[in-house]
């Protein structure tokens, strides 16, 4: 209740300013920002909705429109999310999601990973397998997609035995790097 008092002043405060300065067009512009406000008690929004018709006449009628479509658009925006990728594949930076190992066929030990989402630029790309706590690697080893073209894979075989783990990393032909991931078989 405390915040929609505060809220009430400050609109007050303004339509105030707004009337005093009516060729302002800072003073126009903070009452549209003030109508583009979800929140806005209805009676104030009609007698600020029509001072501003009032003093532009109709003008400003798009304008509000657009106040209130980029609200709406700003609505639906996630502050926590990880920034998106650039539009150019030259500069991605790779993921490796859902590792796992498993012998195919012929015995080969196949190490696969989920394509979707995972930046991985093919062909080209690489991925090294480093034994945990210790400066072994194996690799480099050439990705390619699968069958299905849902998982990315490697023939890592002698790198990869039963009843190990190890920390996989991903290098895209731009030299960027995934963040280490371990995967045990």
């Amino acid at each position: 209740m405390m915040s929609k008092c505060i809220a009430t002043s400050v609109i007050a405060v303004t339509l105030t300013l707004t009337i005093a300065c009516d060729g302002d067009p800072e003073a126009r512009a903070l009452d549209q920002a003030a109508l583009a406000d979800p929140d806005l008690d209805p009676e104030i929004r009609a007698q600020l909705a029509a001072e501003l018709a009032d003093a532009n006449e109709g003008e400003d009628e798009d304008d509000l429109d657009q106040l209130r479509d980029d609200n709406d658009a700003a609505a639906g925006t996630c502050f926590f999310c990880p920034p998106p990728q650039p539009v150019d594949p030259a500069t991605y930076t790779p993921v490796v999601i859902n590792p796992y190992a498993q012998p195919n066929a012929q015995s080969n030990i196949i190490l696969y990973m989920q394509a979707a989402s995972s930046f991985i630029t093919l062909p080209g790309a690489t991925v090294r397998l480093q034994v945990p706590n210790s400066t072994q690697t194996y690799g480099p080893y050439a990705l390619s997609y699968d069958v299905s073209g849902t998982q990315v894979r490697a023939n890592v075989s002698g790198a990869f035995p039963n009843n190990s783990c190890r920390i996989i990393t991903v290098t895209n032909p731009n030299n960027h790097s995934s963040a280490p991931v371990q995967a045990c078989r």
